[in-house]
């Protein structure tokens, strides 16, 4: 049941990163939230990134 759970919220994170940085993000990617950035411009996430925040 967690997994099923844990999947979904990876794939909302995914989704709201992808707004967030106008750009198609892989079903590899990985991100922990918080996530901090200068300004947000010309990121980019290559296939199979874990990016953790905090």
């Amino acid at each position: 049941m967690w997994c099923a759970t844990l999947r979904e919220s990876l794939g909302a994170i995914r989704v709201a990163w992808a707004e967030l940085i106008d750009q198609p993000v892989d079903e590899t990617l990985i991100l922990i939230p918080p996530v901090y950035s200068d300004h947000g411009i010309n990121l980019r996430c290559d296939r199979r990134r874990l990016i953790r925040g905090g």
